[in-house]
């Protein structure tokens, strides 16, 4: 039997280069780091996280995944898209 897949990180896409960080890091720090390492200001392409499986979701597919893993604390808006804050 597989495990259920649950969201592990927040994480960006900038320049088809994935920034990642465990909870209970935001996407706001996400960009900090891609900000660190490149060292220029950097607007992400995608907004989304990484699962306990390690696939990229976006927001959307991402809220799914929480949903079914019952990591969502409570559900801010807009309701279609996961954030940082519907978890932790």
């Amino acid at each position: 039997m597989s495990q259920q897949e649950f969201i592990t990180h927040a994480a960006i896409i900038v320049n088809g280069k994935i920034y990642q960080l465990a909870k209970p890091s935001t996407h706001k720090n996400c960009i900090d780091l891609a900000v660190s390492l490149l060292g220029k200001q950097v607007t992400p392409d995608t907004y989304g996280f990484i699962t306990s499986s390690g696939r990229f979701l976006d927001r959307e597919a991402a809220l799914s995944v929480a949903t079914t893993a019952n990591q969502i604390r409570i559900k801010m808006n807009p309701k279609n898209r996961l954030f940082t804050e519907d978890m932790w």
